[in-house]
């Protein structure tokens, strides 16, 4: 990374391994340039060893991964921005699908309104969910 990412997308994770893969393979074919950006995931209360998948991604994107003792999906997030790089925090959850232009949007969002919040809605395509 030649300096430090625009934004930081923040993903706690509390026993979904399958759901937080997904998001992260969707994430893995960003149109954004992979030094704008970074993925830090929380895994909060995770009781399993640190999974090896999670571990093979960093080869594709730029991730780090925290972990903590069970404390909630508000303190996860209060870790990751902690622990953020970017100059702006993008918050999704673990079971999340992104179109490729996704942090594109969201960079252009930024770059054009600094020092604003930029919000955007997500559709749940998961009838059972």
């Amino acid at each position: 990374m030649a300096g430090p990412p625009i934004i930081s997308v923040i993903i706690p994770t509390h026993k979904r391994r399958a759901q937080l893969r997904q998001a992260l393979l969707s994430l893995a074919e960003q149109d954004c340039g992979r030094d704008c950006w970074e993925v830090i995931v929380v895994e909060d209360g995770e009781e399993e060893p640190p999974n090896a998948e999670l571990a093979a991604l960093m080869e594709r994107m730029p991730l780090r991964v925290f972990r903590q003792p069970y404390s909630g999906c508000g303190i996860a997030r209060n870790t990751g921005a902690a622990n953020a790089l970017g100059r702006y925090l993008v918050f999704t959850d673990d079971d999340c699908l992104f179109p490729r232009d996704w942090l594109s949007r969201f960079r252009k969002a930024f770059e054009g309104a600094s020092g604003c919040v930029v919000a955007g809605r997500s559709t749940n395509w998961l009838r059972d969910n």
